[in-house]
């Protein structure tokens, strides 16, 4: 499987366990950072460390191998480092997962098509208790909601990438497309299983309204490049992260991709969050 492809950021560890924050300044929860709406802010109530951390509990771990922090602008504005850490207790002797790690933003990490905000991996290992630790703010610390810390799916082959032009989405940004050639029956299983956990289960999952009034798409996610390819209109910024949701009516549809994905091509479409 290539490592240099497009990546889909779904399983977020917030969808299962609960935020502790060291701060939340009043009417900037750190429950905002799992609302999926880049635009609302965590804000601590000082420039003092913070740790943002979630605990699977005892006998329980989860392995994170990827994280996003929206508006990282925000973050290089006030000189913050950031370091990804765990914990086998979930209490004490927090432990640093190594490179990248710690990371002093710097305005040139931030990654289009916003330009504003930060991706970074690592090699993943299970462990019980995660967080992310904020150290060397010269202001309060902010971060946008719709944040992720969690595993990758890297799609099994890269797809050709398109946009679909010509109709104005003023609150919903452009629509995104990818297409794929015709793969394995295991890679066809892999990626159609990856979009069916982006797509909602009626009734469980809220539906997206569109500009135009109808319902459809799924949880809001990411897509993820490290070198930039999907999309770009340009060779600046290199890597490509875009908040998307999935424009696919059901999951048992989008499921049922898998034999189309072995036939190919395939093409798949979402609406890029702005």
């Amino acid at each position: 499987m290539a490592t240099e492809t497009l990546r889909i950021l779904a399983d977020h560890l917030g969808l299962t366990l609960t935020l502790v924050a060291t701060s939340e300044a009043s009417g900037f929860p750190a429950l905002l950072l799992e609302s999926g709406n880049r635009h609302w802010l965590w804000q601590a109530t000082s420039t003092a460390a913070q740790r943002l951390a979630y605990d699977a509990g005892i006998g329980k771990t989860a392995a994170p191998d990827t994280l996003v922090l929206p508006r990282a602008d925000l973050l290089v504005a006030a000189g913050v480092t950031v370091d990804v850490q765990w914990s086998a207790d979930g209490a004490t002797n927090w432990t640093s997962v190594g490179a990248p790690f710690p990371k002093a933003l710097a305005s040139g990490d931030l990654m289009g098509p916003s330009g504003q905000d930060w991706a970074a991996e690592w090699t993943a290992v299970a462990k019980r208790a995660w967080s992310i630790y904020l150290t060397g703010a010269t202001r309060a610390p902010v971060i946008g909601g719709g944040w992720y810390l969690g595993p990758r799916t890297l799609c099994p082959t890269d797809p050709v990438y398109g946009r679909v032009l010509g109709v104005a989405r003023p609150h919903r940004g452009e629509d995104l497309e990818a297409g794929w050639p015709a793969m394995s029956e295991a890679n066809a299983e892999l990626l159609a299983a990856a979009l069916g956990r982006v797509t909602p289960a009626w009734p469980a999952e809220g539906p997206v309204e569109t500009v135009a009034g109808q319902v459809i798409g799924g949880r809001v996610h990411y897509l993820y490049h490290p070198t930039g390819l999907p999309f770009r209109r340009s060779a600046s910024p290199a890597a490509w992260l875009a908040q998307v949701v999935c424009l696919t009516p059901d999951r048992a549809l989008t499921e049922s991709l898998a034999p189309n994905l072995e036939r190919g091509p395939t093409t798949v479409r979402w609406r890029r969050m702005v």
